[in-house]
């Protein structure tokens, strides 16, 4: 490969990895996801999360915890229609 080969795209990204780490927007997704958008990640993420270093945001209650296991572990006709009937309605008053 000859240095014409390399397009321009791939020359910016390549000069871009000797520049500082840009932080500007390390933070927006905060702005950007709603607070059931960073429950559901939270919840599924965190341990992963916590592997590197990162801090939940959110206190996910118990139930949270318990109903968000329960949504996504049973197809939604079974959840709709077995789960959420027979359940205390505290655990599913949100999502």
């Amino acid at each position: 490969m000859q240095k014409s080969d390399i397009s321009e795209r791939d020359k910016k990204k390549i000069g871009d990895l000797i520049k500082p780490i840009n932080t500007s927007r390390l933070e927006i997704w905060k702005q950007r996801l709603n607070p059931n958008e960073i429950t559901l990640i939270e919840h599924f993420c965190a341990k992963t999360g916590q592997k590197f270093g990162y801090q939940p945001t959110l206190q996910i209650s118990a139930s949270t915890h318990l109903k968000l296991n329960l949504r996504y572990l049973f197809p939604d006709d079974i959840y709709t229609n077995i789960i959420l009937p027979y359940s205390p309605n505290i655990i599913f008053t949100t999502f």
